[in-house]
């Protein structure tokens, strides 16, 4: 896997195009020229969205939570331990910061 997809992970991402245009996911994984959403709604963790990179714009700013759960960068053994929840709460503060700037 390329390097420069593994740094996508946890970043923010907006849909730009398709049936869900306008929404905004977190990448879980990139593979190749795909990513892979989740915003913990309808789409979970165990069931992520599957959408071109072309098709998205990235923000590459990265909540401190997500990267702990996703990669246990808090020292414990949180890794591996992402859950719906914790994205639907970090995209909604995201969307209310993004309302206030």
């Amino acid at each position: 896997m390329n390097k420069d997809f593994n740094e996508l992970s946890g970043c923010f991402a907006y849909s730009l195009a398709g049936h869900d245009k306008g929404e905004t996911y977190i990448i879980i994984e990139c593979n190749g020229e795909y990513a892979f959403l989740a915003n913990g709604k309808n789409r979970t963790i165990n069931n992520p969205k599957k959408k071109k990179l072309k098709h998205l714009q990235i923000n590459k700013h990265k909540n401190e939570l997500i990267l702990e759960q996703m990669y246990g960068l808090d020292g414990g053994d949180a890794k591996g331990r992402l859950s719906d929840e914790v994205i639907r709460k970090t995209l909604c503060k995201y969307s209310e910061d993004k309302e206030d700037a």
